[in-house]
């Protein structure tokens, strides 16, 4: 049996805290929220110009290439109520205290898989 649990950063390092704190504020319903999302598509575009990257600290949008995806990483970026963030040394501690074995940091650097 495998376990997964997926980080937000490296360093546990994710979304700034007042971009959550205004999610979490103003909740909006899903659909609305949805429909917010796929302002990312054409602000992929205007991020990636040199002048603008700096606006992505506080446009925190996906930047995947895919438009599809662009819209379904922000909405699954902003979506979630309830949304803690954890250090891999955290998880790792926690998958060795629940007697799982070949700890592994996956190589996408958001997730750490164990074995029982």
């Amino acid at each position: 049996m495998s376990f997964t649990v997926a980080l937000i950063g490296p360093d546990g390092a994710g979304k700034s805290t007042i971009a959550r704190r205004l999610e979490t504020s103003l909740p909006l319903p899903v659909k609305v929220l949805y429909a917010l999302c796929h302002a990312a598509i054409p602000l992929y575009h205007v991020l990636k110009l040199r002048p603008f990257t700096p606006l992505r600290l506080i446009i925190k949008i996906s930047m995947h290439p895919d438009p599809e995806w662009r819209v379904l990483d922000t909405f699954d970026n902003l979506s979630p109520r309830y949304q803690s963030r954890h250090t891999y040394e955290e998880v790792c501690g926690w998958f060795e205290e629940g007697g799982l074995r070949n700890i592994v940091l996956l190589p996408n650097q958001i997730a750490v898989r164990g074995q029982r």
